[in-house]
C-alpha cells in the first residue's frame, strides 16, 4: 500500500513546480512573443509599402487621364 505524501512534501513539490514555471517556461514564452512581435512589425511595414504603392499608382493613373 502506497503511503500518502505529507503536506510538507506536497508543498515542496508545488514550490519546485512554481520555480520551474517561473524560470523556464515563462522565459521561453517571452522569447517566442518577442520573436512574433518582430515578425509582425516586418509584415506591418510590408503592408504599408504595398498600400503606398497602390495609392501612388492610382494617383499616377488619374494624372495620366487628365493630361
Amino acid at each position: 500500500m502506497a503511503r500518502k505524501p505529507t503536506v510538507e512534501t506536497e508543498i515542496e513539490l508545488i514550490k519546485q513546480d512554481i520555480h520551474t514555471i517561473k524560470n523556464n517556461h515563462l522565459s521561453h514564452i517571452e522569447d517566442d512573443i518577442s520573436l512574433l512581435r518582430t515578425k509582425m512589425d516586418k509584415v506591418d511595414n510590408r503592408i504599408w509599402w504595398v498600400l503606398g504603392l497602390l495609392v501612388a499608382s492610382s494617383v499616377v493613373g488619374m494624372i495620366g487621364e487628365i493630361l
